[in-house]
Parts: structure tokens; sequence; C-alpha cells
């Protein structure tokens, strides 16, 4: 007899229920704040100078510094740095432009490491 009371009562109060809840559902919605991207960050990568002269070996041991530059120790270094995702990615956005505009890219590159040098 309970259960039949009960179901009476959320009959005759089906708006007020309906209500009550539309409301809450208005209320989160406006409220509950939307994320924003502040900024979108990015690096860029460039081997030191010392991966550059061979200093630094792939094994994780210190090469010999009175030595030349190990050339071999270099492009293992480099080869690693290229395997990123990223330099790939860049490397493939690069290809992608026109060749007059590989030609301006490679002059700015250019002008960057000869002041990067100095």
């Amino acid at each position: 007899m309970n259960f039949w009371r009960f179901i009476n009562i959320i009959k005759t109060r089906i708006w007020v229920i309906a209500g009550v809840v539309v409301a809450t559902l208005l209320v989160i919605a406006l409220a509950v704040p939307k994320p924003r991207i502040v900024y979108k960050a990015n690096a860029y990568m460039m081997p030191t100078q010392q991966v550059m002269q061979g200093g630094v070996t792939t094994a994780g041991g210190e090469a010999n510094s009175s030595k030349a530059p190990d050339r071999e120790v270099i492009l293992s270094n480099l080869i690693l740095l290229a395997q990123g995702g990223e330099v790939y990615e860049k490397a493939m956005d690069f290809l992608a432009l026109p060749v007059e505009e590989q030609k301006k890219a490679c002059a700015r590159i250019a002008f960057i490491l000869a002041n990067y040098a100095h």
C-alpha cells in the first residue's frame, strides 16, 4: 500500500520534479567554466656544441676531448635527434613548401646558424 501511495505522490508532483531537474541542469551548464586554451607551447631543439663536436657518445660515455671531433659520434647523435617525431614532421612540412619558399627558409636558417656560431 505504501508503494502505490508513493507513486501517486510522484504523479501529482511530476512538474515540480521536472522543473527542479531542468533548473539544476541549466545552472550546471551555465556555471561550469568552459576550458580555454591559454597558449600554444612549442619547443625548438638544436644540438649543442658538445654534440656537434663529438664530445658526447650515444652509449652515454664521454669521448676524449683532446682528439679531433669523431664523425661517427656526431652522426650518431644527429640521427638520434632526427628520429624524434617532431623533427620528421618539420622536415615533411618543409619539403611540402614550394621551391622558392624553401630557398628563403634555407637563407634564414643559414643566417641564424652563422650568428649562433659566433
